[in-house]
């Protein structure tokens, strides 16, 4: 005899959040939700450009909302992309242009997030290569006012 495991229950309360979170996005929602993440990704690149990197966790953290907020579309992306071919064309070649500039955005973000992981790696190594562990294997020598031997 086999005996499948029950299913646990879902509350009725986890059931109706579930339901809210999945509320369909209507056009303008979903233009404010596209702008709202362009917008972050413009933040987001100039925090990169002027090196202030302790304002990036909460521009993540907007990131993620307005994912979340895309996420919310029932039907997934295809029927996210089945709702925007039913838009007017000009609603269509807006969202588009909001959506190139996302994509360019992106791209510019990741090569500054590349650029900035190279400058600190650099840094790190001319750190390491100038203190006396890095020139002594790990060993700190006691700083005497003398030189060391050169057969040393």
């Amino acid at each position: 005899m086999t005996s499948a495991s029950p299913q646990p229950a879902v509350p009725d309360a986890a059931r109706a959040a579930e339901a809210a979170d999945s509320v369909a996005l209507d056009g303008d929602d979903l233009m404010r939700t596209v702008e709202a993440l362009n917008a972050v990704l413009a933040r987001q690149r100039q925090a990169l450009e002027a090196g202030q990197f302790d304002l990036l966790a909460g521009l993540n953290t907007e990131l993620e909302g307005c994912c979340a907020d895309l996420n919310r579309f029932p039907a997934g992306a295809d029927a996210l992309r089945s709702a925007v071919d039913s838009w007017p064309e000009a609603r269509q070649v807006a969202l588009r242009e909001v959506v190139r500039q996302l994509d360019q955005s992106k791209r510019i973000n990741a090569d500054l997030v590349r650029v900035n992981l190279a400058r600190v790696a650099t840094l790190q190594a001319f750190q390491l290569a100038s203190s006396d562990a890095g020139t002594y294997g790990g060993l700190a020598l006691p700083v005497t006012g003398t030189q060391l031997s050169r057969r040393a």
